[in-house]
């Protein structure tokens, strides 16, 4: 007997999709070992920072009425609070530079390393560089020689500029000021066929002798001007009588003129008009209280906005074709795509500038210490600035009371920042199409414009750095010289920056051994989710934590375990400072991690440990951005140097010689150089890696 079945064969399909989340394996969980991980971190981080932190904060409590009762410190909070607006300014000037890259023909990439270079040097040198731009002397700021020429070119220059009446002179010749007149009116009168010597002083005339005044000549008043030094050419003469004009002419070479007032016997005043002796065009004083806050601005701008374009070029490199596409085949305008396209996906990626633009807006220290002079800085005092120039005046508690309120201010910007990172914004390379680039030649030129323009300030410190030292002082140009490199070496500099060096390669050293596998436990191992979330959020607190908030209590402490002036001190405390950036950039490269690298770890294949290889090699790019960022910071900090009682470093020294400015500009600038070449050669030539670390860590 045989069965015979017919009808539609069954056919199954498995749909699958890979692990995500912690790896589960057959074994138990070995959790002991997953906080082992954290451990060094944790004691790191908790001893040197949240420690200190949780001190102050107790210290605090009873002072915040007197120093929230102080008018300073409302206007240092509230000048803290306008450079937020600074900072959205940044924000948006970054993201339309990142536009313009991608309309240039040639030469975008050159354009971005401009930009970002001036990330690589320090706020020190940063403020350096501007004040000698904005230098109120023509000679050596270049603002001030360039708005000068600009006055002059459109509204001339006086022939007498700066003239007043010589007042040893006696009799009609003697000039006096005269507004109705309407300038200088001689005290006599003179009468057809007479001879004047007019004198004036508080002109500077070189290599011009005076002539000898013409002869007497009948229907004509003959006479020169001269100043002191020399004849004065060019200059206007007017004769009136009875407040008539009756003659007028110019001085011609060695100072002579000659009035023709015709053959009466009437007696003429002679007149050198107001707009001939005008004083000569001085430029603003750029670094006084109507423009301190332009120029800070100004600084702040060139140091991060390049930062900005940077990280919004590689987002708008990232967006979907297609997107695009669509939206054009659909009819959506470029205004419209911009709005309801490209912004919201570049949400994460706008968070990431503003929380680290604002953040370093508002704890703004450097810059204005060494740009701001000091009667007028109480005017454009910032929080941090005001707690370290009162803090002599102010007790313990108020001290502590202050730096929380610094603290309160960066936390909820960086609380709303770090809302708009919860999704990854960031295609895996594999699954990044190339944007099509729309080239223009006016892009092009903007670019050639900006790129000199971002350039110059540091163009401008190596030139002024090969000029011998008086030279430099004065503003005179001279034969390339390098005795303000000798000068400013000779100073210290030397055995500073061999320290600085030191002291940033084991900080960086130890911020990687210690936050690498903190932040592959956080990612990938057994830590509840809801523990990450906290950890997650303790983590950005202290990852913008102030110095302020820090440095007072480890002093104590270093002071009493005999580490006080030593390197030791500023090795742990930038390593503290740094593990929780450092852990935060490098969880998201792992988390970014193809999950197939995680789930070789599950019995029968390669272990655990190589699946822990596999996934820090896939994170590379942001272990070599978290070295990258580790050693510039370090290497270019001042504050952590200044408020830290550890070995003087490279930063400390420099601003020491820079209080001397004006007649040390040029082994100033040597020395800045010098603390530039270091960070900006090495962000320069890993600035690829960094971007892709910062930008999902992965390769």
């Amino acid at each position: 007997m045989s069965t015979e079945t017919s009808g539609p064969a069954l056919e199954l399909e498995l749909a699958v999709r890979e692990l995500s989340g912690p790896v589960v394996t057959g074994n138990p969980r070995r959790a002991t070992l997953g906080w082992l991980l954290g451990l060094p971190a944790l004691l790191l981080v908790g001893g040197v920072l949240a420690a200190p932190v949780a001190y102050t904060v107790w210290i605090s409590f009873g002072s915040y009425g007197h120093v929230l009762s102080d008018s300073d410190t409302w206007v240092a909070l509230r000048n803290s609070l306008l450079w937020v607006l600074v900072a959205v300014g940044v924000t948006a000037g970054g993201f339309a530079l990142a536009v313009l890259t991608r309309r240039v023909r040639w030469g975008a990439t050159v354009l971005l390393l401009v930009l970002v270079a001036p990330m690589a040097v320090s706020a020190l040198v940063a403020g350096i560089a501007f004040r000698q731009m904005y230098d109120p002397s023509e000679h050596r700021g270049v603002v001030s020689a360039l708005v000068t020429a600009a006055h002059d070119a459109l509204k001339g220059t006086a022939p007498a500029a700066g003239a007043r009446p010589d007042s040893s002179v006696n009799g009609p010749d003697r000039l006096d000021w005269q507004p109705a007149a309407g300038g200088l009116r001689t005290a006599g009168t003179f009468q057809q066929g007479g001879v004047a010597d007019l004198r004036v002083v508080g002109v500077t005339v070189t290599g011009t002798e005076p002539t000898s005044p013409p002869a007497a000549e009948r229907g004509r008043i003959s006479g020169r001007v001269r100043a002191t030094t020399g004849a004065l050419a060019g200059v206007p003469v007017s004769a009136w009588s009875f407040g008539e004009l009756k003659g007028e002419t110019v001085t011609g070479p060695g100072g002579v003129f000659q009035l023709d007032v015709g053959t009466s016997d009437a007696g003429y005043y002679l007149v050198i008009p107001e707009d001939a002796i005008a004083p000569r065009f001085t430029p603003p004083d750029w670094l006084g209280p109507n423009w301190i806050g332009l120029v800070l601005a100004s600084a702040f701008v060139w140091a991060w906005v390049g930062f900005a374009a940077a990280l919004f070029r590689a987002g708008l490199d990232a967006v979907p074709p297609d997107l695009r596409r669509v939206a054009q085949v659909e009819g959506v305008g470029r205004w419209r795509q911009l709005r309801t396209v490209i912004l919201p996906l570049l949400r994460p990626v706008t968070a990431v500038v503003l929380l680290t633009v604002v953040v370093a807006a508002v704890r703004l220290f450097d810059l204005v210490l060494v740009m701001v002079p000091g009667s007028i800085q109480p005017d454009v005092d910032v929080v941090a600035v005001n707690w370290w120039r009162e803090r002599g005046g102010r007790t313990e508690g108020e001290s502590a009371a202050l730096s929380v309120v610094l603290f309160a201010v960066v936390a909820v910007v960086a609380l709303v920042g770090v809302r708009g990172l919860r999704h990854n914004p960031w295609p895996r390379r594999d699954e990044r199409v190339e944007n099509p680039r729309p080239r223009r030649r006016w892009g092009t030129a903007i670019a050639v414009v900006v790129a000199l323009l971002w350039a110059y300030p540091l163009l401008s410190l190596l030139v002024t750095s090969l000029r011998a030292p008086l030279d430099a002082a004065v503003g005179k140009w001279s034969a390339p010289s390098v005795d303000s490199y000798t000068e400013v070496l000779g100073n210290g500099l030397a055995d500073a920056m061999g320290s600085t060096a030191l002291i940033a390669v084991t900080a960086t050293a130890l911020v990687l051994l210690v936050a690498v596998p903190a932040a592959h436990q956080l990612a990938w191992g057994d830590v509840p989710q809801r523990v990450v979330r906290v950890l997650v959020v303790l983590l950005t607190l202290l990852a913008v934590v102030p110095v302020q908030m820090y440095a007072d209590p480890l002093n104590a402490v270093f002071g009493q375990f005999g580490l006080a002036n030593s390197r030791a001190p500023l090795i742990l405390v930038h390593a503290a400072a740094g593990v929780p950036f450092a852990v935060l950039l490098l969880r998201a490269a792992l988390v970014a991690a193809p999950p197939h690298l995680v789930a070789s770890a599950r019995p029968g294949e390669v272990g655990r440990r190589a699946a822990y290889e596999h996934v820090i090699r896939y994170a590379a790019p942001a272990t070599i951005a978290v070295a990258v960022l580790e050693f510039v910071q370090v290497w270019n900090d001042f504050v952590v140097g200044l408020l830290v009682n550890g070995a003087t470093p490279l930063s400390v020294v420099l601003w020491g010689q820079s209080r001397h400015f004006v007649t040390s500009i040029g082994p100033v600038a040597a020395g800045a150089v010098l603390s530039a070449v270091v960070p900006v050669v090495l962000l320069l030539c890993t600035w690829r890696y960094v971007v892709r670390g910062l930008t999902g860590g992965a390769r």
